[in-house]
């Protein structure tokens, strides 16, 4: 996370307005600097009064004095950023406020002292390895939609427990000390298709009001709809993948782009769910019109389970390979592009880190 030390700071250590408990608060953010977990910068004028401030130690007026000498090369990076801290004076609890289509969150000086921010951002997946995708697409959004040549990240992965994600997130607001961002996916097999209870249940566990805190709640079946059909074709083995990327590449010729964002890459589309849901049924049927919904084996309708495309047959070789960080890029179809771009903006804002070990 950015956390930026704005003028009002430079204010109250020139007048010596800053209570014992706030100054412990400057030698926290001094330490964030030294350990690299959160990228601070600020106020010119704010770093050099922190710089020569003698309430505090050697070390962190060392840090600062660091950050100030940085300033010119990494203040372009808050312009970039869809959210960032501003440190101001005083007590209260965090709050959130959109500043030219930017979240600020603001957090005073004294709660800044029971924080812990020598921690990276904590990032809740559902599953602990679905981090990996993630990463990939972190990656990419720096290189190529951010066009930087460096810019650091942290965070700690934290494995959520599928349907118990809820209560690993409720538990950190309820800590509320430290940065941290909670991801899920809506398990949806169509664009209106009822959320699953995961996200529901997340989504209704969130305390808007715990600002350190943000529910990444992402419109799309599940982790695998991120990956491109591109990478599942090139990896496959299988006529039956082959088969179901043909025809989700038809899907988007019919104008339907988003089709393999809800495509049930674990169960692929049986004939049965179809018949059983008339919203799924119509979705599908005008994104694969050409597609037979007949039955061959004369199945009873409420017990058929006869695939119109067979699910992705090696799902775990296509895992391995993500977990190795094999770049993948989304150009080939604009709607992930897109959802690229927005993920990422997210991961990489909340995720933003300092060079460690300055002084």
């Amino acid at each position: 996370m950015i956390i930026y030390i704005g003028e009002s700071i430079n204010s109250c250590v020139t007048n010596g307005n800053l209570s014992p408990v706030e100054i412990s608060a400057l030698e926290d953010i001094a330490s964030a600097v030294r350990s690299g977990d959160h990228l601070v910068f600020g106020d010119a004028q704010a770093l050099i009064a922190l710089s020569k401030f003698v309430k505090l130690g050697d070390s962190a007026r060392a840090a600062y004095k660091s950050v100030f000498f940085r300033v010119p090369q990494q203040e372009s990076i808050l312009e970039k950023v869809e959210v960032y801290v501003n440190i101001v004076p005083g007590d209260g609890v965090p709050t959130l406020n959109t500043v030219a289509n930017q979240k600020v969150i603001s957090i005073p000086l004294i709660f800044c002292a029971d924080m812990n921010l020598r921690a990276p951002l904590e990032i809740i997946f559902e599953e602990i390895n679905d981090h990996y995708i993630y990463e990939i697409i972190s990656k990419w959004y720096v290189s190529k939609a951010l066009a930087v040549k460096t810019l650091n990240r942290r965070y700690r992965p934290i494995h959520g427990g599928g349907n118990r994600t809820y209560a690993v997130f409720e538990r950190a607001q309820r800590d509320n000390n430290l940065f941290c961002l909670c991801i899920t996916d809506s398990d949806k097999k169509y664009p209106t298709d009822d959320c699953g209870p995961t996200s529901v249940r997340v989504r209704e566990s969130n305390d808007l009001t715990k600002v350190l805190a943000h529910h990444l709640d992402l419109d799309f079946h599940e982790i695998e709809n991120l990956v491109p059909l591109s990478f599942i074709s090139e990896k496959s083995n299988s006529r039956y993948t082959d088969a179901m990327v043909a025809a989700l590449k038809i899907a988007e010729q019919n104008g339907h782009q988003e089709a393999k964002l809800f495509f049930d890459y674990k169960k692929g589309l049986k004939l049965g769910y179809l018949r059983a849901c008339p919203d799924a049924s119509a979705y599908w049927s005008a994104a694969l019109p050409g597609l037979s919904q007949d039955c061959s084996k004369n199945c009873l309708q409420a017990s058929c389970t006869c695939d119109l495309l067979k699910p992705l047959q090696n799902r775990a070789e296509m895992r391995l390979q993500i977990e190795q960080l094999v770049p993948l890029y989304p150009d080939e179809c604009p709607t992930l592009k897109a959802l690229w771009k927005s993920i990422g903006s997210t991961l990489t804002s909340w995720s933003v880190a300092g060079p460690a070990k300055l002084v």
